[in-house]
């Protein structure tokens, strides 16, 4: 075993005092020392850095489109194996842009989780006109684990008059009601966070099936028990 009296310290390369380790006075301080200060720092004090987060994220969204392609026919499904190039989120901006002009009136949305990114942008896609009205699902675990996340997805859409509820849910699926009547709705094995996995969906044209999400997440929705 080392003998501790000789133990060198690695950063003066001198042995280690283990008497005065650990004492509580500072006697060894010198008058040139300064432990302590009530200098604060410059107001406005910040470094900005967005460019390779805003570069991935265009990237995503552009390999959402590619891979989309374009909205499906009227009665049309399309199933879709995707590869990690992109997030199940990403799907919602994409399918936005490909429909542009038109927007949509109706937005339902439900995952397990999301990450604060995507809720951000959620509420931004509604500021902007893109997404007019909104309701959204997620599970119970979302607001126990998550609950900064939570906070900011269920005051910004209260805020919005928009409606919110966590339930004992684990579907992943969106539809959405463009503002010409087009039902667009899919359904996936993905939350609306990140994601490095394969992942399967099903992109349908069908009023009749965006009605039948609509209904059952309106039950849920306007729950009060």
């Amino acid at each position: 075993m080392a003998d501790k009296s000789r133990l060198i310290d690695p950063f003066v390369q001198e042995p280690i005092d283990h008497a005065t380790l650990g004492a509580t006075d500072f006697d060894w301080v010198t008058s040139d020392d300064t432990l302590e200060t009530q200098r604060m720092t410059p107001d406005n004090l910040r470094y900005s850095r967005q460019a390779k987060i805003t570069t991935v994220e265009a990237l995503k969204r552009k390999f959402a489109i590619e891979h989309l392609g374009r909205i499906p026919e009227p009665d049309e499904s399309i199933h879709i194996v995707t590869n990690a190039r992109f997030d199940f989120w990403d799907w919602v901006p994409a399918i936005l842009k490909m429909a542009e002009p038109r927007v949509a009136s109706e937005f339902y949305g439900s995952t397990w989780i999301l990450n604060r990114r995507n809720a951000v942008e959620l509420l931004a896609l509604h500021d902007e006109g893109k997404i007019r009205r909104i309701g959204f699902l997620t599970g119970i675990y979302f607001k126990r684990r998550e609950s900064a996340t939570f906070a900011t997805l269920y005051e910004g859409l209260k805020s919005r008059g928009q409606r919110f509820k966590a339930c004992l849910n684990h579907s992943k699926w969106f539809a959405m009601l463009l503002d010409d009547g087009t039902g667009l709705t899919v359904e996936g094995s993905a939350n609306f966070t990140e994601n490095g996995n394969i992942e399967c969906f099903v992109y349908t044209n069908h009023r009749g099936l965006f009605d039948f999400h609509k209904r059952w997440a309106d039950e849920l929705l306007d729950a009060k028990d």
